[in-house]
This record gives structure tokens, C-alpha cells and sequence, in this order.
């Protein structure tokens, strides 16, 4: 079947939209639908972009976008940080994550240095979608991560031992 992706700031999600975001997001991280519709509140930016995957009207997949400043060595940067990357249940296995994040990259990512961060247990997955895992630290306000970051563009990255970025995404 045919996918219908949208790509939406968050200024301009409906009410339904960001119900289904949050409906599809509790699969992942179990949080109840009124404390996901406050993080984003709190944490999106009206300029932040929401990618919606639909398989007839039904939402099956999303990803969120922000920019993010990267800082390394004497660079400073602004790059696309991909987060919630979430794929209904139902329809894993099926190749919509890497359908979405292919549609990412070609409308947004190709165009400068993207990163993600992500758990262990993903990693495989990302690289298989062409991402690259970076092997120095990264913080974040001057804290430590502990997550892996995976860059795609980011060859000028790839040799700095340490990256510092702005804010979490």
C-alpha cells in the first residue's frame, strides 16, 4: 500500500493530529496521552517539524525534527536533530521506519548535518538506514550522555573527540 507522508511545524498540528502523535509515541514510552501532549507543549518549537506516515488515514509511523547548535573543537554548527523515530506496533517489520527516515533525508537531512540519539539496541538499525555512529562524547549543556549519536553528514564530526550540543531533542 501507498504511504501519504506530511511534514508539519508543530504550530500547525490539529488537535487530531497531535492526538494520534501522542497515541502512537505512548507505544513506545508509557507515558498517559495528557503528559505526552504537555512534553510536547513544553519542549517542541512552533518551527519544529512532525513527520506523520499514514497507511489510509491511519497514523503508523512519525518522526520529529528540531534544529540543534553542535558544537567541536573551534566549529559551531546548526543541525538537524531527529528524535521519536516510532512506528505503530502493528506495523513493525514492515519497513516504515526506514521508509520514513528515507523520506526524511531526502527532503531535509541531505542538505546539512543531521544527528540522532538512540539507544544500544537500535543502532544496527540506523546504519542500516545509512547513519553513522559517532565514537567520541557527547553532552549536552555540559552534561554527559549516555546514549549513542549517530550522524549522517557529519564527516567533519566524525574526528573531533568530544561534540556539545544546546539542548536534547
Amino acid at each position: 500500500m501507498k504511504h501519504r507522508v506530511i511534514f508539519l511545524e508543530t504550530i500547525a498540528l490539529s488537535d487530531a493530529q497531535l492526538d494520534s502523535i501522542c497515541r502512537i509515541k505512548m507505544e513506545a514510552w508509557h507515558y498517559p496521552i495528557e503528559e505526552q501532549k504537555d512534553w510536547i507543549k513544553k519542549n517542541n518549537l512552533p518551527n519544529d517539524i512532525h513527520v506523520l506516515l499514514y497507511e489510509g488515514i491511519e497514523l503508523v509511523a512519525y518522526l520529529f525534527a528540531t534544529k540543534v547548535t553542535v558544537t567541536w573543537d573551534s566549529n559551531t554548527v546548526t543541525a538537524t536533530g531527529i528524535g521519536n523515530v516510532v512506528v505503530d506496533p502493528k506495523h513493525r517489520g514492515e519497513g516504515l521506519g526506514y521508509e520514513l527516515l528515507a523520506r526524511f533525508q531526502s527532503a531535509v537531512a541531505k542538505s546539512g548535518l543531521a544527528l540522532l540519539l538512540c539507544k544500544p539496541g537500535v543502532v544496527g538499525f540506523y546504519q542500516k538506514c545509512k547513519w553513522e555512529l559517532y565514537s567520541g562524547e557527547v553532552t549536552c549543556c555540559g552534561q554527559p550522555l549516555t546514549c549513542n549519536c549517530m550522524s549522517i553528514n557529519g564527516k567533519e564530526l566524525s574526528l573531533a573527540p568530544k561534540i556539545e550540543l544546546n539542548r536534547m531533542f
